[in-house]
This record gives C-alpha cells, sequence and structure tokens, in this order.
C-alpha cells in the first residue's frame, strides 16, 4: 500500500510536468523572509505566523518534533547538543541569531523550543545518517524523494524540474511554506518544512537554478562523527542551498560548488538551469555528474538510489517514472 502512495504521487508528479490540469493540489501559505532585516532574530516570525494562524502548535509542530524525537533526537546527548549549539554560535553566526529569534518566537507563545534542539535540528540531515537515528527513520528517508528533469522542447531547450518528498508524519505537511527570500544579491525562493532550521532542501533563483536535495542512503557512522565535524565548522546539508542562492554566483559556479563542496554524508542534488539539467551524486567528498543532455532520452529521474544501479525490487520508483515518461 505503502508503494501505491508513492506510484500515486509520480503519477501526479509527472501529470503536473506535462501541464495536465491538476485542482486539488494543495498550495502552501507564502512567506516573505528579508534577508536583509537588521536584527536577525525577527526574520522568521513571518514563517512562525504563517503555520500557527492556519494550525495550532499542537496539531503542527509538537507531532513533527514529537515524532523525531522518538526515532533521532531523544538519542542526542547533552554534551552533544552543547557541542552542535556552540558550533552553529561559532561558524554561521547570522543563523543562529535568527534560530534564537524562532526559539524565543515560540517561547512568546508559551512554547518551549529551545536554541540547542533547534540547533539539533541543523544537523538533522546528517545525524539521520547516523547511529542516533532509527532504523525505521533511515528506511522511510532512503525511499521518501523523487525528482523530475524534462526538456521539453529539445529545439528551446525548455527545461522543467518538479520533485515530491513524502513529508513524515503527516503534520509536516502543514509545516511547509512558500518562501520569498529577499536578498541583496538578487530574490530567490524555497518551498520546504525544515524552514525552522534557517536553511532549505528545494530552492530556486530566477535566472540562476532550480536546486533540490535528495536522500542517498550511505554507511552508517557515529553520531560523535558528525558532532566533532560540525565543531570543525562542516557545512550542513541543509544551509548549502540558502549560502549559494543569497550569493551573487553565476549558474555554472552553483554546479560547481554543488560538486566540489565538502559535506559530512553523501545525497543527490539535482539542478536545473536555462539550458540543461544535472543529477549530481555526492559522497562526503566525490562526485559523479550527469547531465541531461548527455543521454538520448529528454528526461532524467533520481529517487534515492545511484542512477548507474539497477532500481531495488522492492521500490522501482525510477523505473516507473521512466516507463511513464517514455510513452509521452
Amino acid at each position: 500500500m505503502a508503494w501505491i502512495t508513492r506510484q500515486s504521487l509520480l503519477v501526479l508528479t509527472i501529470h503536473s510536468i506535462l501541464c495536465t490540469a491538476i485542482t486539488t493540489v494543495y498550495s502552501p501559505p507564502v512567506v516573505t523572509i528579508d534577508s536583509e532585516q537588521t536584527n536577525p532574530a525577527l526574520r522568521w516570525q513571518p514563517a512562525i505566523d504563517a503555520v500557527l494562524k492556519i494550525h495550532a502548535f499542537e496539531e503542527s509542530f509538537l507531532p513533527v518534533f514529537a515524532s523525531h524525537n522518538a526515532s533521532l533526537f531523544n538519542n542526542i546527548t547533552d554534551a552533544q547538543y552543547t557541542s552542535l549549539a556552540a558550533s552553529v554560535e561559532q561558524h554561521y553566526p547570522q543563523q543562529a541569531a535568527e534560530l534564537h529569534g524562532i526559539s524565543s518566537s515560540f517561547a512568546s507563545r508559551g512554547y518551549f523550543v529551545s536554541f540547542r534542539y533547534l540547533a539539533g535540528w541543523v544537523w538533522f540531515h546528517e545525524l539521520a545518517h547516523s547511529n542516533a537515528a532509527s532504523d525505521s527513520l533511515r528506511a522511510h528517508q532512503a525511499r521518501s524523494c523523487t525528482g523530475i528533469l524534462l526538456n521539453c522542447s529539445a529545439a528551446s531547450n525548455s527545461i522543467i524540474h518538479t520533485r515530491n518528498m513524502d513529508q513524515s508524519p503527516m503534520e509536516a505537511r502543514r509545516l511547509t511554506l512558500q518562501l520569498n527570500f529577499i536578498s541583496s544579491n538578487g530574490n530567490w525562493q524555497g518551498v520546504d518544512w525544515y524552514w525552522f532550521t534557517t536553511g532549505v532542501m528545494t530552492a530556486t533563483k530566477p535566472g540562476v537554478a532550480t536546486l533540490e536535495e535528495n536522500w542517498r542512503f550511505t554507511p552508517v557512522i557515529n553520531a560523535s562523527d558528525v558532532v566533532q565535524q560540525a565543531t570543525q565548522g562542516a557545512l550542513p546539508q541543509v544551509f548549502a542551498f540558502r549560502s549559494l542562492l543569497a550569493s551573487n554566483k553565476a549558474a555554472v559556479d552553483v554546479r560547481s560548488a554543488l560538486e566540489q563542496q565538502p559535506f559530512v554524508v553523501g545525497m543527490y542534488l539535482i539542478m536545473s538551469v536555462a539550458d540543461n539539467g544535472y543529477v549530481i551524486s555526492r559522497s562526503s567528498r566525490d562526485f559523479n555528474t550527469t547531465a541531461l543532455s548527455d543521454g538520448t532520452i529528454p528526461y532524467l529521474v533520481q529517487t534515492n538510489y545511484d542512477r548507474w544501479l539497477p532500481d531495488p525490487s522492492s521500490d522501482p520508483r525510477r523505473t516507473f517514472a521512466e516507463d511513464i515518461l517514455s510513452q509521452t
């Protein structure tokens, strides 16, 4: 039944690419995040307001936090939380100030969400690859994302990029926002429910690129290794897109950075530019890039498994999507 649900999501995703009318798709609230706001503690206030205006804390943030506490964060020690928080304060002071503001905003409403806890969420992606995460969390993450790149017109190189993310628990959908970032280097957008980390996993900057991160299942590492690399100044995955799109980098430089940036764990990075699309398969240090223009077919599908290996029989999402696209 779970795979049928993912099939249905793929069908909806593919049909949306092909401009089929779908009238039941939910549009998340639109929020403006002013990166030029002189007081960083106030920048994410509109995001919290937007969620809590529609959904009570007990029906949105609380079940999301509780679910991930049970599968991950309850296994992080006090000392590790302290180190992770200190690492954000030291290496990413602007984001740290924003996280303090988010924590204070919750507190003003009577909800205790500490800065240390939010700093732990900054490293969610990396910690979910560690021995602190439950098997069920890693299993879900490894089957949760599909990205599609499609060249609609070979003559004009009209590239469409679409994705889905299976949020878990379901209440995470209530946190999802469309974020319009105001930046001195050019405005950009994100759509995410991880925004309370002050980062995003899905983003676009007009005239530059669209960006998507997909989980890559890699060998389990020790949570202590994540903490150590955080202390040394490693870049959290959830900060990567924001750091690139808030800069004045051109598309070619964004791609190079995604290929070369050291990370703590691997991932798939899907990117479209004006005339091409790329799937960048990343380990912590190495990369393998497949370009849409490399092949004889006008599409690329990336799920949560290496492209050069067959789909696992238990989760043939890429094969399913490619079969549909080949018939259009």
